[in-house]
């Protein structure tokens, strides 16, 4: 499940007797903070009552009341009760299933995940286009030498075709996995409006490689090979040689701007961590205030959470180093010295440690001094978000 708390579910029911009621049940099964549930908690989903035999029902539910944290898992099945007015209703349950809540590391490492092979594929394309580029110009070369035509100089434009056509297929694939990767960030609110320009972009080069252009020229090229007309075979190699040049170029500088997007999706996974670290310190901060210096329960469980957290911001350190190894490829063009200067503040402000502090201080009870350790930390948190 996503950002937006919302789980969207169709049920098929099929009674003789018709329906009296419908209900969710739902357990909290999995949890870092919280025991989990055996028992469900039942929501009424709305039907049509009476003698109908079968429905179709869709509904959405909203799972944002439950106050879900990063890995929660809930488990739910649907409970359907038929509509027998002289021995009294029965009911059925579904199968349970479930729904899990990502983390924000898991979200961010898979699309990195996902930018990485695609690049490598595209790599791996640009390779295999140069490759068929010398196949391409021996073949030309062989047919300025001899304009006879034999089966074995058919078989290699033949097989020369085919790659052409498999290569087209590959590049099919890696943009399509970059629109999923792209709708994912998209629907979890993780990219900045001007990194979602540059996807455009990006999305709208991968397109272009496969042009109608070089799709018709590759076609004709196989209808002319098939038809073995030397003249007819000429012209069509002599289309295809420049639209494949175009088909090359076009994964040149798709390569090219992905670097940059990949860096500016960096930059904007660090800055998403930094939000959220600021929201859940925020949240923790309200929680220790509430929280009595008797109860050693919710003592143990903030402190558990500022453990997290202190998690976090060590993986948000470990992603900054890698936005700097990665921008050093384009250091004249992108701010690498502002960002160097921000690590070095990062490392210097030891917020670690303060984090550290409050979490043993609310082991301890020592409510009020955790607070103050928990303010020091907010205030690195935001000049870190403000440079």
């Amino acid at each position: 499940i996503n950002d937006d708390m919302r789980l969207s579910m169709l049920l098929k029911i099929k009674d003789d007797f018709g329906f009296s009621k419908l209900r969710l049940g739902y357990r909290m099964v999995k949890t870092r903070y919280s025991n989990p549930q055996q028992d469900y908690t039942f929501i009424n989903i709305p039907i049509a009552g009476g003698l109908q035999k079968e429905q179709d029902v869709s509904y959405l539910w909203n799972l944002s009341a439950l106050d879900l944290a990063p890995d929660d898992v809930v488990g739910y099945a649907v409970e359907v009760f038929d509509n027998d007015i002289v021995s009294g209703p029965k009911s059925v349950r579904s199968s349970e299933y479930y729904v899990r809540f990502p983390s924000l590391d898991e979200i961010l490492k898979k699309s990195e995940e996902t930018q990485k092979q695609v690049f490598k594929e595209i790599d791996k394309a640009h390779d295999e286009a140069k490759e068929l580029k010398k196949k391409l110009d021996e073949i030309n070369q062989d047919m300025k030498k001899s304009k006879d035509l034999d089966w074995q100089k058919q078989k290699k434009m033949e097989d020369l075709a085919k790659k052409y056509e498999e290569l087209q297929k590959k590049v099919d694939d890696f943009s399509k996995k970059m629109d999923e990767m792209t709708k994912t960030l998209t629907e979890n609110k993780l990219i900045s409006p001007e990194t979602m320009d540059k996807y455009m972009e990006l999305q709208k080069l991968m397109s272009e490689i496969n042009s109608p252009e070089f799709t018709q020229a590759l076609k004709k090229l196989q209808e002319s090979i098939k038809s073995m007309n030397p003249e007819m075979m000429k012209q069509a190699m002599e289309n295809f040689t420049f639209n494949e040049q175009n088909f090359r170029m076009s994964i040149e500088r798709t390569m090219s701007i992905m670097k940059r997007v990949m860096i500016e999706q960096k930059t904007d996974d660090v800055m998403k961590r930094i939000d959220k670290m600021i929201e859940e310190q925020e949240e923790l901060n309200k929680e220790a205030s509430k929280t009595s210096a008797n109860d050693k329960n919710k003592q143990q469980e903030l402190s558990n959470k500022q453990d997290d957290l202190k998690k976090e911001l060590e993986e948000a350190k470990k992603e900054l180093n890698d936005l700097q190894n990665r921008m050093e490829e384009f250091k004249d063009e992108m701010p690498l010295n502002q960002l160097q200067k921000i690590a070095e503040n990062m490392q210097n402000q030891n917020t670690s440690q303060k984090m550290q502090n409050s979490s043993r201080q609310m082991q301890m009870g020592d409510m009020k001094q955790a607070q103050k350790s928990q303010q020091q930390v907010m205030q690195d948190l935001q000049e870190m978000q403000k440079q």
